[in-house]
């Protein structure tokens, strides 16, 4: 569970001074990051070439593939 501590944030028995927020649209409303969305964030990356993009597409990947939570 993330928590606040004394000049950063904490979590996993770890301190972090910055954190990072990836927000992936749920666009077939089911509760979960699948296959949909990952391909949706590609798309829009390469509509887009926004490099920022990349990294929401690279992590709804990651979860479909079992290697992100």
């Amino acid at each position: 569970m993330p928590r606040l501590c004394p000049g950063g944030f904490g979590t996993d028995d770890a301190v972090y001074q910055k954190l990072r927020v990836i927000v992936i649209p749920d666009i077939n409303n089911d509760g979960k990051i699948g296959l949909q969305e990952a391909v949706s964030a590609l798309q829009t990356v390469a509509e887009t070439e926004e490099p920022s993009g990349l990294k929401e597409a690279i992590y709804a990947l990651q979860i479909v593939m079992g290697i992100k939570k």
